[in-house]
């Protein structure tokens, strides 16, 4: 007959593949547990092809820049969001994010993405992260018509140009002033034992020189002593190859898509739209407004925070702040650094509002029932609760002065005759 293996010998084999992986686990985490696993031979694994477009990695990347003492990390951080092509290592675009991960950088991202290349990649790929797992990043995907897809958890060969990348330029962010800790935890740990106490960069400087590296040297130098830059083959393979791009046109409608949802409810003609400190209003506001219409979906611009856009019943309208001028003429650095300051104002006020409406609310409670207990002593006051404070300059002594002793009955001692 045939040999069946016992399961104490099904015991051993599994616990021989496995017993690498999972002390790779404890010892060094996820991601070693993942470079630990063996390498899928070629012929069970799926057959991709060598086209630039069809698989494009989106992460994020922290950064340190320099930051005054008063401001708190997650409002100084900034995060870069390359998108990545996984066959050439092109890196087609990048958003920046100051603080916590946030859908404005994956907004800036495709924004950059289309104004570059007027075209935006058939399908990108990225993580579980909060950035990517919302309405707002599936919205862009139907208004471009690219493939939004989530990355397998533990999949090495998913990304594999992406990670490469992110973990060269952490290394390149690390090499700058103030960098101290390299990317050997990962991420996640790296972040905590970084910050604004060695970081000599401020914003704008880590951000211009961040750009002239991945645009300018990445893109243009051959990886893994190849002989063409990333730029090259990114450059033929589009032009062999172009259905595995989306055209996309610098419009309005997708301006305004790539652009940050606020909530913002208050629309008044003389002050327009407040938000960060900053007052934006325009002609095209101000007719709006005129003629009753609906102005829904308000958003901040992701290049340019001195504008917001409005949704009407004629297509998006935008509106600019006083700061629009000198925001055009600054490069995206300085836009960032005011970026920061509007979201930091913003948060705060929204604080300071709280606390305000709290301490507004308990007194008009504490009125009311001051109130209330008036009119209860007034109606009824034998029930009044008497004062629990004492009277201040009484005498012990009682006072009989309002008593007529002469109406006062008269009483018989016991054996008294009359």
């Amino acid at each position: 007959g045939k040999y069946f293996p016992s399961r104490e010998k099904f015991r051993q084999i599994f616990h021989a593949r496995l017993s690498p992986e999972k002390a790779a686990l404890l010892i060094a985490g996820k991601r070693a547990r993942d470079a630990a696993r063996p390498t899928i031979d070629g012929q069970k694994s799926f057959a991709r092809l060598n086209i630039c477009g069809l698989h494009v990695h989106l992460d994020g990347v922290y950064g340190d820049n320099y930051s005054k003492e008063f401001e708190e990390i997650e409002f100084a951080r900034p995060i870069f969001y390359p998108l990545v092509d996984d066959f050439s290592g092109y890196v087609i675009a990048r958003g920046i994010k100051v603080g916590k991960p946030s859908r404005l950088a994956t907004a800036m991202a495709m924004r950059d993405c289309y104004k570059r290349t007027g075209s935006v990649p058939k399908t990108i790929f990225h993580d579980w992260g909060p950035e990517f797992e919302n309405d707002f990043f599936s919205e862009m995907a139907s208004q471009f018509g690219f493939d939004n897809e989530k990355r397998p958890a533990g999949a090495p060969r998913f990304g594999g140009r992406g990670e490469s990348f992110n973990s060269a330029l952490n290394n390149y962010l690390q090499s700058l002033a103030g960098g101290t800790y390299f990317d050997q935890a990962g991420r996640k740990a790296d972040g905590s034992k970084k910050g604004r106490k060695h970081a000599e960069y401020d914003l704008a400087v880590i951000v211009r020189e961040v750009d002239k590296w991945i645009f300018e040297i990445w893109n243009k130098t051959p990886i893994a002593g190849g002989t063409e830059s990333p730029e090259g083959i990114f450059v033929r393979s589009k032009k062999y190859f172009p259905e595995a791009f989306v055209d996309v046109l610098d419009t309005p409608l997708n301006r305004y898509v790539t652009s940050m949802p606020l909530n913002i409810k208050a629309f008044d003609y003389r002050r327009g739209v407040r938000f960060g400190g900053d007052s934006y209003s325009s002609d095209d506001y101000a007719a709006a407004l005129i003629r009753n219409d609906d102005l829904t979906g308000p958003r901040l611009d992701s290049n340019d925070p001195a504008l917001i856009w409005l949704m009407t019943s004629k297509g998006p309208i935008s509106l600019a702040s006083q700061e629009h001028t000198r925001m055009s003429g600054i490069e995206i650095g300085g836009r960032m650094e005011s970026l920061q300051k509007m979201l930091r104002y913003d948060a705060t006020s929204k604080d300071n509002q709280y606390d305000r409406s709290y301490k507004e609310s308990k007194s008009r409670r504490d009125l009311k029932r001051s109130i209330r207990a008036s009119e209860l002593s007034e109606h009824n006051p034998e029930t009044s609760m008497p004062s629990s404070k004492p009277i201040t300059n009484a005498s012990n002594e009682p006072d009989f002065s309002s008593v007529d002793l002469r109406n006062l009955p008269k009483f018989k001692r016991l054996g008294e005759v009359e």
